[in-house]
């Protein structure tokens, strides 16, 4: 899997303070959340069988309550709790990893699951669209991110600057390729996945193509050599932008509320 790499930067996951009993994680562990089909029960047994073929340790069984404790079988270990929650005929699955002893082991262990949960589709690869027939503005940008003080302290740059979208077909082809195979190994669906290019480093930002969703959201960082640097996920990641334009691109479906956009973005 795409993040079963090892980490040599830090990796930074939308942390909500929640508090659990009986439990050993703490109230501030990074959190991300899975919706996937399927009855709670089934899936309650499926999360099971998926820890136990990682070969995690079963700490807490609440098969009441629909939640689970674990340990990683990896040292530096990482304490995991998992939650599920019956949505329709769906299942929100809820994970926290208990980074006291490894931040870095911790969100690893935390995007493999979640990726792990996340339900694939088949049918042909997805692939970005090439971008030739998208309109540019005076500067000559297809579009362009706008940094808030997070976001520039994240790419090392200053608030309020701007970071101009990339067409795909003008990305180094190997790049493509693989960033959008990973987008897609990973449960998404690399069609609508946005590219940024500052002076040193790309952007990649995806979520959900039909129903985008704050814990789906992803900012992915890449070196110039194409190298991974980091990863944010969830409702951090908007956080970190001002104004992204276009606010959407097909297949994607338009944000509610977004910022206006300036001429032909709109």
């Amino acid at each position: 899997m795409p993040y079963s790499m090892t980490l040599c930067f830090s990796l930074h996951l939308a942390m909500l303070a929640r508090t659990i009993a009986p439990s050993a994680v703490a109230a501030q562990d990074p959190e991300v959340s899975v919706t996937v089909p399927g009855r709670v029960h089934s899936m309650f047994s499926q999360t099971r069988q998926l820890l136990a073929d990682r070969h995690y340790t079963i700490r807490q069984l609440d098969s009441h309550g629909f939640a689970i404790e674990a340990q990683s079988p990896d040292s530096p270990f990482v304490l995991i709790r998992i939650t599920l929650q019956p949505v329709a005929d769906s299942t929100r699955i809820v994970i926290l990893a208990n980074g006291s002893r490894s931040q870095t082991a911790a969100f690893t262990a935390l995007l493999e699951l979640a990726d792990a949960m996340r339900p694939r589709r088949g049918g042909p690869r997805r692939a970005a669209p090439d971008g030739s027939s998208w309109p540019v503005d005076s500067g000559g940008r297809v579009g362009f991110l706008v940094l808030t003080r997070a976001g520039a302290s994240e790419l090392k740059m200053h608030v309020g600057d701007t970071v101009p979208e990339v067409r795909p077909a003008d990305l180094p082809p190997a790049y493509r390729r693989k960033w959008e195979d990973e987008i897609n190994d990973v449960g998404f669906d690399a069609s609508c996945a946005r590219f940024f290019r500052t002076r040193e480093q790309y952007v990649v930002r995806f979520n959900f193509c039909e129903a985008p969703t704050a814990d789906g959201d992803r900012f992915d960082v890449y070196d110039a050599d194409g190298s991974w640097a980091g990863s944010t996920i969830g409702p951090t990641v908007a956080t970190y932008i001002q104004t992204m334009c276009p606010a959407a691109r097909a297949p994607s479906r338009p944000i509610p509320k977004a910022p206006k956009c300036p001429s032909p973005f709109q």
